[in-house]
């Protein structure tokens, strides 16, 4: 009996010692394959000197023993980084900017091709300004604004320092700090200096890195000169409008701290009301 048991446990052994074998072996050969696997990379054909227009010439072409040809050049999968361009891609080169000089066989890399940038001035109306303003995480509505978007300008000012100039007056006498809305559905051109939404580049998990400290805004030359003093002045707030708001713009009332109370109960009042008949205002889904 001790001697079957014995034989069982050794034959057991043995099937676990070559199990754990073979699957060692298998590991070792898939390293190997992937070690000596190679893929085929976009190259310089010729030598590319830095600004030239890249065309299909600027691309290598071999042709191989048996007649074929073979794009770009042959390299190790171990090797290829993100900056390397797939053969499958490099059509994508063609009428892109190199931005450096290059050798013929050497790799074409993602960095050395210069982005097309829009100018900021096609994107202004006959009559129209570009105007850059000061924000921050408040002013500038949490970093929520990209080129596109449209706001309203709202202007916080300080009592007039000046002798006879009118202000505002509280209720003890003093002049008191006025708000006021300036101008409403100003559109966004830039925020810095990234003039689409699709310049935001992504970070971990899709989240979008959207922060800034100045937007551009288009603006007729007085608009401009306005913003300019009223920035200089005092402090300017933009609040974001929905895509599609179609609302007829309101009045330019001047809030202080004479009149607040009471125009926040107007306001209450006219919102309350105004939902009763309305639903929020959404965009139209991207098909």
């Amino acid at each position: 009996m001790r001697n079957k048991l014995a034989l069982v446990v050794a034959v057991v052994m043995a099937i676990i010692a070559v199990y754990g074998i073979t699957r060692w072996m298998q590991g070792v050969n898939q390293k190997n394959e992937q070690k000596f696997r190679t893929v085929r990379v976009a190259a310089a054909g010729k030598r590319i000197v830095a600004g030239t227009v890249m065309n299909p010439t600027c691309l290598l072409r071999e042709e191989s023993k048996d007649g074929k040809v073979l794009l770009g050049i042959e390299k190790p999968e171990t090797a290829v980084t993100t900056e390397n361009i797939m053969v499958s891609d490099e059509d994508r080169l063609i009428g892109l900017t190199i931005n450096r000089t290059v050798e013929r066989g050497e790799d074409l890399l993602v960095s050395y091709f210069r982005q097309p940038v829009e100018k900021l001035d096609t994107q202004l109306h006959l009559g129209e300004r570009a105007i850059t303003l000061r924000v921050d995480g408040i002013t500038g509505v949490a970093s929520n604004l990209a080129p596109g978007s449209h706001v309203d300008i709202i202007g916080t000012f300080p009592p007039a320092p000046q002798a006879g100039v009118a202000a505002p007056m509280k209720a003890s006498g003093a002049a008191a700090s006025r708000t006021i809305l300036l101008f409403q559905n100003v559109t966004i051109i830039a925020t810095d200096n990234r003039t689409r939404d699709d310049d935001y580049g992504s970070a971990a998990g899709g989240m979008r890195a959207r922060t800034y400290s100045s937007v551009t805004v288009a603006a007729t030359p007085l608009e401009a000169n306005v913003l300019v003093f009223a920035q200089q002045y005092g402090t300017l707030t933009l609040a974001l409008r929905p895509p599609a708001d179609s609302l007829p713009p309101s009045g330019q009332i001047e809030i202080n701290e004479g009149n607040v109370i009471k125009n926040a109960e107007n306001a209450d009042n006219a919102r309350q009301e105004r939902l009763k008949n309305s639903s929020p205002i959404q965009a139209t889904p991207a098909p």
